[in-house]
């Protein structure tokens, strides 16, 4: 009996031994099966299938459980998998006694670590390139990011930037500001050897120029008649300038205009309104713009155009302002800027032969007001970034002694930082000012900056619907109804216009003005209301508005001195004017009798001379009375500028109390107990932002 039992062991014993040697051949059978898949045929994911069902069977040895799961984790690295790391980890957390396996896995999970931090993408960052006096944003940065196109507003002419120094270059060299010519929008050539501007001579007139990097071989490029040029870039292969054209003929056109026979090609013109921004893409073929909304002036979309202007494309159409299209150097995507956010932001968008490809993505909120240059061949979009801002005060002011008797008050909570040019009513009941409302590049760009009459009575704010962008200088006439401003539409230059704060209504009172924001070109109404009078170059002349006929009342020599806020007195007898001698770099205040004859000096500055921003003094105002001339001055550096007055009689200047960092212009209430000012604070730095795109 026990021989039987011990036969029917032993007999058991083999067949369970015979299973599980069969059990553990089928394993390896697997493991070779899966092999044949991975290493052959290259077909992972059924590889990892196969090599998943030898791990699970319990009667495959260990050492080939382990060196399934290695071979399991190559199939997802070859796959780019992160389920690669998982299977090593088991190796070395299960396997220990593996050793062989679990050195190849420690070195798999060791080059996948490295292999992830050197894939790891770098965040976005900014920094600040360029800050201070002198920075200006209307030029273009080259491809490669080293030189800064820009105008050099302390004597006008075009300069380069080097942004890997700092150094500065003048390209041009037209001398003082007695020469009204300077240059405007520039852009650097693809590479990097020329810059294009556009340049408007003494009468106004603008045309489009080259010069080298170096400031040598400058020329004329196109010459226009009247017409009004904005170089935005250059084709790729620099023979063709991509330009907004206005004119009082032609309207506003997107044009191109040859570097090689100087010719004009027109590809898209525009009934009303003008485009924004306007960018080559890198391979030619499309110019994005961006451009007024169907029925709504102040916000924008942006359009694709191809370069032959045979096709137009809207690839953003979205009720936010969507503006200021750049391209990616891969010609992949464009970005942009957008308050889709609810503040303005950047946003990229790809793009794929013509068209948008998905929704935009969101890249940097709060973004600011800013305008991008370009992106360059590294990926980095330059951009100027708005600083501080402009803005309309008034204080109130002791009529007999002129002392601030208040702190300096806003006038308006509304478009802060966007408020200018104050003009009180000769009755005393409205102050005019400029607004800003920063939708479109384009400084004259219809809706881009408005005029506002505030009722000093009521608080009221009256916004006219003007269909041209206001310049720099405000006058009301004797009559308190009609308004003086400079303006432009679609026509080359500025023109003079009145408008009636009654109805609304406007008319041309002169095709030509002139206006600039340093006091060069003032303008106003003699008491008659029949005449004005108008700074044109070194000459100050009393126009009659019913006959056209000039009459001169002051020339000076513009190489010796330099004027600017001429200020009409109240009884309209005299002018009271900045004067700098650029020579000795002295400045003072000079009377000028309205019936002509020589200027006669009421005060010098004889101590030191505090440089404000563009070597540029602040406005004056009359007193109401006539017996005092108020003007703006800073006595200390990094100091708020003092409110002071000089009688007409030649007493010694008496300071007032303090106003602001940086005033410009400056304005006296009819009743001799109020003020206005405008501080002109706002600046432009200069930005870089990396690593944004895909």
């Amino acid at each position: 009996m026990n021989k039987i039992v011990i036969r029917m062991c032993c007999t058991i014993a083999a067949l369970i031994l015979a299973s599980h040697q069969g059990l553990a051949q089928k394993a390896e059978e697997l493991f070779q099966k899966a092999m044949q898949l991975e290493e052959v045929k290259g077909e992972l994911a059924k590889a990892i299938e196969v090599y998943s069902d030898v791990v699970k069977k319990s009667a495959a040895t260990k050492s080939l459980t382990a060196k399934a799961l290695l071979h399991i984790g190559r199939c997802y690295e070859k796959l780019g998998k992160k389920e690669a790391t998982n299977a090593y980890q088991r190796i070395v957390k299960d396997f220990a006694d593996q050793r062989e396996v679990v050195a190849e896995a420690r070195s798999r999970l060791l080059a996948l670590e490295n292999a992830s931090q050197s894939k790891k993408v770098p965040e976005l960052s900014v920094r600040q390139l360029w800050t201070g006096p002198g920075v200006d944003i209307e030029g273009g940065i080259s491809q490669d990011g080293r030189y800064l196109s820009f105008t050099d507003w302390s004597t006008g002419d075009l300069a380069v930037r080097d942004m890997s120094t700092g150094s500065i270059r003048r390209l041009t060299n037209k001398g003082s500001w007695s020469s009204r010519e300077c240059a405007d929008f520039s852009a650097v050539s693809p590479d990097g050897k020329q810059v294009a501007y556009a340049w408007l001579d003494k009468s106004g007139y603008c045309s489009l120029r080259a010069v080298r990097i170096d400031g040598s071989e400058p020329r004329i490029l196109y010459r226009g008649t009247g017409e009004y040029l904005l170089p935005e870039a250059w084709s790729q292969d620099g023979t063709e300038i991509l330009a907004v054209l206005w004119g009082k003929e032609a309207g506003t056109n997107i044009t191109l205009i040859s570097t090689i026979d100087s010719s004009l090609r027109v590809l898209k013109s525009f009934d009303r309104g003008s485009p924004g921004k306007l960018a080559f893409s890198p391979d030619g073929r499309w110019i994005a713009y961006d451009h007024a909304q169907d029925g709504n002036a102040q916000d924008h979309d942006i359009s694709l155009l191809a370069s032959d202007g045979t096709r137009q494309v809207r690839l953003i159409d979205h009720p936010a302002n969507d503006a200021s299209p750049v391209w990616a150097p891969d010609g992949k995507s464009i970005l942009f800027t957008s308050d889709r956010g609810g503040t303005p932001g950047f946003w990229l968008v790809s793009v794929l032969d013509g068209k948008a490809q998905g929704s935009p993505r969101l890249v940097k909120p709060d973004i600011g007001d800013i305008r991008p240059f370009s992106i360059t061949s590294n990926g980095t979009l330059y951009y100027g970034l708005s600083v501080g801002g402009d803005d309309v005060y008034t204080a109130d002011i002791d009529p007999t002694s002129g002392k601030l008797l208040s702190a300096p008050a806003a006038i308006s909570s509304r478009f802060v930082g966007f408020n200018s040019t104050p003009a009180c009513s000769p009755d005393g009941q409205f102050l005019a000012y400029i607004s800003s409302r920063g939708r479109n590049q384009s400084f004259w760009a219809p809706g881009n900056r408005v005029l506002v009459v505030r009722s000093l009575k009521t608080g009221e704010d009256r916004e006219y619907p003007v269909n041209f962008g206001p310049g720099f200088e405000l006058s009301w006439a004797p009559d308190s109804r009609f308004l003086m401003v400079v303006g432009k539409d679609s026509m080359p230059v500025p023109h003079l216009f009145q408008i009636d704060t009654r109805t609304g209504e406007s008319k041309v009172l002169l095709d030509r003005a002139w206006t600039t924001n340093a006091g060069h070109a003032a303008k106003g109404w003699f008491p008659d209301g029949k005449s004005m009078y108008l700074t044109l170059g070194a000459r100050l002349v009393r126009h009659n508005l019913a006959s056209g006929e000039r009459q001169e009342i002051f020339t000076w020599n513009g190489h010796e001195f330099d004027y600017r806020f001429m200020t009409l007195s109240p009884d309209g007898k005299q002018f009271a004017s900045w004067r700098r001698n650029p020579k000795t770099d002295s400045l003072g205040i000079v009377l000028i009798a309205a019936g002509g004859g020589q200027a006669h000096g009421l005060f010098l500055i004889r101590d030191e001379i505090i440089r404000e921003r563009a070597g540029r003094p602040a406005g004056i105002a009359w007193t109401p009375d006539g017996r005092y001339v108020m003007f703006a001055r800073r006595t200390e550096a990094d100091k708020k500028m003092d409110l002071w007055r000089v009688a007409v009689n030649g007493s010694k200047p008496e300071k007032l109390g303090p106003l602001s960092q940086q005033v410009f212009d400056l304005v006296a209430h009819p009743d001799g107990k109020r003020i206005f000012f405008s501080t002109s604070e706002k600046t432009w730095d200069v930005w870089a932002m990396e690593n944004f795109l895909p």
